[in-house]
């Protein structure tokens, strides 16, 4: 999803290029064990050009949402990246296990927020949603 404000894409644009989620269940980004440390990978771009010039941090920061009655909040800390150096940027975000956050066993929507500040939010920000991430339970 592109960067908003986009008004000036000549001068600074960006956009999240990839989430993905990295669980132990063998094969997939879209089931993690309830018991199980998980984490998330976000990738992004940012050009034009101001972009080499940016300074502050970028804030990333991952939230679900329950796809029926259950937990809705902030997973894992927010992860603060240095906007200065190279314009492909990536973080990873380390959860705890779910059944140690109130997370239960079901279908949830996972989405990821990037924002720019310097040293408070400047007006940049960027989020992808959709990705359906399913909690179980294994013995």
């Amino acid at each position: 999803m592109p960067f908003q404000p986009t008004n000036v894409p000549a001068l600074f644009d960006g956009a999240i290029t990839n989430v993905s989620v990295v669980s132990s269940f063998p094969d997939s980004q879209l089931i993690v064990a309830t018991k199980d440390n998980w984490s998330i990978n976000v990738d992004w771009n940012t050009s034009g050009f101001l972009a080499p010039a940016i300074g502050g941090n970028w804030e990333v920061r991952a939230f679900l949402e329950s796809m029926g009655i259950g937990f809705e909040d902030q997973v894992g800390p927010t992860v603060n990246v240095a906007a200065a150096g190279p314009l492909s940027k990536n973080a990873t975000i380390p959860v705890a296990p779910a059944n140690t956050l109130g997370i239960t066993p079901g279908a949830y929507k996972l989405v990821v927020t990037l924002t720019h500040v310097n040293p408070n939010p400047t007006g940049v920000a960027g989020y992808e949603e959709g990705t359906i991430v399913q909690f179980v339970d294994q013995p």
